[in-house]
């Protein structure tokens, strides 16, 4: 049976792996040259910094080698040949815009197609790849030159005037910027590589339906040093005032297409469920800031009719949606929106951290750290329990991974612990999803109806030998009162173990 059919669903997350190309080392290092001062310190500090840049290749080549070995051993031990979905949100280039830096990455990802002795590859020819941008995959320049224009730095000026309005006037010249991302996605074959900045697609893994959405909260990145040179900006407010972290937005209108679609599958979603429909659907938005990052206007609807001032109305009001009246209101803020996602999957901060429905990958590379670990996230989506647990692996340190986090699906709460909730009709549901019944067995309406609250079968871990369950849960299969003599039988012939 193929991979995409089976339960649960595994994704394979790549983030923040800000790879440096070798030109761009180069003139790293020619900089640093240039800047050498002559005391014994100075020296000290530019041998140690030349002796980095030339290791940083061969760092980089050892991190791909260890992504790769800890995931192939992952699926071996889950049965899997591929991920089903691959999702890379962002920063996996260091130089801002660089196509030189994206093709380097681009290069490292293809390797992942390939397929070693075992006959696993994490990316499959079935995988599915999606992929957003996050603040380095910008060239700053460009956005530098867009806000520059006079009505934009008079825009960032005005508290009534939210960024996403910037953003949805000027998205063409905005993609101008990140053309090396897009470069990247058609270079490794992205199922979004059409249109790789905001967008969303629908995937069927046998009665599991995924919308996965995808958006762009990089638009307006630059440094603060660029952010401090923009004209016309007040230079006694405080500088963070004009930085990343105060004008994160993904625009607004560009996206509610998206935001209708989600709509109708969230219906559909509960129409299903109402019908007690096999049918399950669960939907990933990609972002790579998390959304609680977003500015003032993105965060907060606007409740109220705000008063826009003539400047404003002559310059924004089509982008606005002003009345005739010059009044803008917006009753849904893009942070609403992004809570109507089953889950959404951030990067950026490289430290994970849980906040309602957003998962904040501490995936990523951190050279200039020692002591920093890089962790890499595999997501498995089991839709028959409605539960998602997030193993993260640490890369070539030598340490143990943390305990997974479980994220449950109908109270979209993270659990630092898994919680044993697995039950014997989830058993067979679990054995017939994944095509393993040996015959056509109807599960009786007792165990269809039944309160199992107090037989909770205790999950030990898959049993390596047979590949299925432990023998914690046959046990608890037994001594399980509702469970039919001839159900009991079925279900541990599935299970290849001797009743």
């Amino acid at each position: 049976m193929p991979s995409s059919a089976r339960n649960p669903i595994y994704t394979l997350h790549l983030t923040d792996w800000h790879f440096q190309d070798a030109d761009y080392l180069t003139n790293d290092a020619r900089e640093t040259e240039n800047s050498k001062e002559e005391s014994k310190k100075d020296a000290s500090r530019l041998k140690k910094r030349i002796q980095k840049l030339e290791e940083i290749p061969n760092a980089q080549a050892r991190y791909v080698t260890s992504i790769k070995e800890i995931g192939t051993k992952f699926l071996i031990e889950k049965g899997r040949k591929f991920f089903d979905l691959v999702i890379i949100t962002g920063d996996m280039m260091d130089k801002n815009g660089s196509g030189n830096g994206h093709d380097l990455v681009a290069k490292e990802i293809n390797n992942l197609k390939a397929i070693d002795e075992s006959g696993v590859a994490l990316i499959g020819e079935e995988s599915k790849i999606y992929i957003c941008a996050g603040n380095h995959d910008s060239d700053f320049s460009m956005t530098m030159n867009i806000l520059s224009e006079m009505e934009c730095t008079r825009a960032l000026k005005m508290v009534t005037v939210p960024n996403s309005v910037i953003i949805d006037k000027h998205i063409a010249k905005f993609q101008e910027g990140f053309s090396a991302f897009k470069a990247f996605g058609e270079a490794i074959g992205a199922t979004n590589k059409d249109n790789p900045f905001n967008g969303c697609d629908t995937i069927a893994f046998g009665d599991t339906e995924i919308m996965c959405s995808w958006f762009n909260s990089g638009w307006m990145s630059m440094s603060d040093k660029d952010w401090k040179n923009l004209p016309e900006l007040d230079k006694e407010k405080p500088r963070t005032l004009y930085s990343d972290m105060n004008n994160l937005s993904v625009g607004y209108h560009i996206n509610q297409e998206i935001f209708e679609k989600l709509g109708d599958f969230n219906r559909r979603k509960d129409e299903e469920k109402e019908a007690k429909s096999p049918k399950k659907f669960f939907s990933y938005a990609l972002c790579h800031h998390n959304p609680r990052h977003f500015n003032w206007f993105d965060k907060y609807p606007t409740d109220k009719s705000l008063r826009m001032n003539t400047e404003v109305i002559n310059s924004w009001k089509h982008e606005l949606k002003c009345d005739d009246d010059g009044n803008f209101r917006r009753d849904e803020c893009l942070y609403q929106h992004f809570k109507q996602y089953d889950l959404t999957v951030n990067g950026h901060t490289h430290g994970s951290f849980f906040d309602d429905s957003f998962m904040t990958s501490s995936g990523g590379r951190t050279m200039d750290s020692v002591a920093s670990t890089n962790y890499l996230s595999i997501l498995e989506l089991d839709t028959i329990r409605e539960l998602t647990t997030r193993y993260e692996y640490p890369v070539e340190s030598g340490k143990e991974a943390p305990n997974p986090v479980v994220f449950v699906h109908n109270t979209k709460h993270f659990e630092k612990k898994i919680k044993s909730s697995y039950e014997s009709h989830d058993l067979y549901e679990d054995l017939s999803s994944n095509g393993l019944l040996k015959t056509e067995f109807e599960l009786p309406e007792p165990l269809k109806s039944a309160d199992y609250s107090e037989h909770i079968v205790e999950m030990s871990g898959l049993d390596e030998k047979n590949g299925l369950i432990s023998a914690n849960s046959v046990n608890s299969i037994k001594s399980n009162p509702l469970i039919i003599n001839d159900l009991e039988h079925e279900l541990l012939a599935m299970a290849k173990i001797k009743c």
